[in-house]
């Protein structure tokens, strides 16, 4: 049972990939123990000064030699792990209590799903933003249109489907999260529950060689095998990161160019992303 320390099968594994931030790592893993999981699994990405994790049953500590990224971290700690079931936490997050409960209690009612994600309340600059997703499937029509569904602190998944699908691509610095959604939902369906389970923070701005590079890897894997209308929906998705990814570096002839690129693809979709953002605070 989740929660319940046992020598039994372990059932769910939480692994948090982290370098450096060592106090939020403490109340990362805090909030993953009162979340109700079996096993916790912390990865070092290769930190300087080592991480230290609680002398606790549950938590086991993973260092790797090497500062390799989040995609490397994540991978290296599923394959680690001993649950059937793998909840990832970003070092900087933490988990509502009951998080586990609730998504095990959804997937215990729709037995074919490969996992489970939910929804996230987002803290930007100490303004919290609540993601609460309109309905319950996440499928690849729906994981076409981007990858704003915080999965590296909302997804659960099970372990040997996630290590069938290869894993994040540790190629990518940037987008690996949507990359993978992309190739894992092509062949398996995930769902939402729908109650905001997580509190993720607003990372750092984003690398934009990192973030392009990545966006090229998408177009190249995905546009040769879509259809005309998912290609579109695709290359509407493609056109609004590369929009927000101007914003941040303050080009504002280039937002305006791509946010007319995702119209030109998807009109109605585009508005309607813009009015969502705009309602969280972002312009894109």
């Amino acid at each position: 049972m989740p929660g319940v320390a046992s020598t039994g099968p372990v059932s769910v594994s939480a692994v948090i990939p982290c370098h450096g931030r060592q106090e939020r790592l403490l109340a990362a893993i805090e909030s993953a123990h009162q979340s109700g999981v079996d096993e916790i699994l912390v990865v070092d990405d290769g930190t300087p000064t080592p991480l230290e994790a609680p002398q606790d049953g549950r938590v086991r500590l993973l260092r790797l030699p090497e500062n390799k990224g989040a995609a490397a971290a994540r991978n290296a700690g599923v394959a680690a792990a001993r649950g059937r079931w793998i909840a990832f936490l970003d070092s900087d997050d933490r988990w509502l209590v009951g998080k586990i409960d609730v998504q095990l209690a959804f997937l215990a009612a729709r037995p074919g799903l490969a996992g489970v994600t939910c929804g996230f309340r987002l803290d930007r600059d100490g303004r919290a933003t609540d993601y609460l997703p309109d309905n319950e499937a996440l499928d690849f029509d729906r994981a076409l249109t981007g990858g704003r569904f915080g999965i590296g602190s909302t997804l659960m998944v099970r372990r040997d489907l996630f290590l069938g699908s290869g894993g994040f691509d540790e190629t990518l610095g940037r987008h690996e999260d949507w990359e993978w959604l992309l190739r894992f939902t092509s062949r398996h369906e995930l769902g939402i529950a729908r109650a905001v389970m997580a509190e993720v923070s607003l990372g750092s701005r984003p690398d934009p060689d990192a973030v392009l590079a990545a966006l090229r890897c998408i177009e190249a894997a995905q546009l040769p095998h879509l259809d005309f209308g998912r290609g579109r929906r695709l290359r509407a998705a493609l056109a609004l990161e590369r929009a927000a990814l101007a914003r941040w570096g303050g080009r504002h002839l280039d937002v305006a160019t791509e946010l007319s690129r995702a119209a030109l693809w998807r009109p109605l979709w585009t508005l309607n992303a813009l009015w969502r953002r705009a309602a969280h605070g972002e312009i894109p």
